[in-house]
């Protein structure tokens, strides 16, 4: 990963998440970010929902609000 990628994560890292994005498959999902990684579609936050347990990514850190910060 470059520097902007690691400050990125290490912003996010362990905070509590809700997805903002209307066009979002998890709209409205609240997660905990459990890292970055580089994917075909680009690097994206990987996020853990609550409810299901389910990982997914977040590809614009701006269709992301912080509701909880660790």
């Amino acid at each position: 990963m470059n520097n902007s990628m690691d400050n990125l994560v290490a912003y996010y890292a362990g905070s509590e998440v809700k997805v903002i994005n209307e066009y979002h498959p998890h709209f409205c999902a609240i997660g905990q970010v459990i890292g970055g990684e580089n994917t075909d579609t680009g690097f994206g936050l990987k996020i853990k929902r609550f409810d299901t347990q389910e990982q997914f990514y977040v590809y614009d850190a701006n269709h992301l609000k912080i509701t909880k910060r660790k």
